[in-house]
C-alpha cells in the first residue's frame, strides 16, 4: 500500500483528487526520478488551466509527461522573476538529488507533491503557503 498520509495539509477535496491522480502513476513518478526529471499528472484540469500545463510540455491529451532540465530551468525562472516571486516552487523545480517530484495540476490548482518510499507522498513543505517564505 502507498502512505498518503503527507497529504493533510490538503482539505479533503484536494487530498482525494491528488491522490487519484497520484496512485496509477507510481512507476512513472519513479522512472521521471531515475530521469532526474520532475513528473507532472494532469487529472481532471479545469480548461482555464490548460494554458498554464500546454506552457510545461503537456501535449492536451497525455495523463503524465515529465518535465526535462529546459522546462523546469525555465519555469523556475517564472517562479524566481514574477510578480509574486515563489521561492518555494523554484527551489523545488532545480532541486538535485533527494526524493521523487510530481508536479500536480488538478482542477483549478497545482500541487508540489514528492515521493519517499518509506514515508510515501507528501507536500513538498512551505508550498502551501501564499506568501511563500524564502526557501532554506
Amino acid at each position: 500500500m502507498i502512505e498518503t498520509k503527507g497529504l493533510e495539509k490538503l482539505n479533503e477535496r484536494e487530498a482525494s483528487m491528488v491522490e487519484a491522480a497520484l496512485k496509477p502513476h507510481l512507476g512513472a513518478i519513479l522512472k521521471a526520478h531515475f530521469h532526474e526529471t520532475v513528473a507532472v499528472i494532469v487529472h481532471e484540469l479545469d480548461p482555464t488551466v490548460h494554458d498554464a500545463a500546454r506552457s510545461l510540455g503537456w501535449d492536451g491529451s497525455s495523463s503524465i509527461f515529465e518535465l526535462g532540465f529546459d522546462e523546469r530551468l525555465g519555469f523556475a525562472h517564472r517562479a524566481w522573476t514574477g510578480d509574486s516571486p515563489d521561492p518555494i516552487t523554484a527551489g523545488w523545480l532545480m532541486r538535485k538529488g533527494g526524493d521523487a517530484r510530481a508536479l500536480v495540476f488538478v482542477e483549478h490548482g497545482s500541487f508540489l507533491i514528492n515521493f519517499h518510499p518509506r514515508r510515501g507522498f507528501y507536500v513538498e513543505p512551505g508550498s502551501l503557503e501564499w506568501p511563500p517564505r524564502p526557501a532554506n
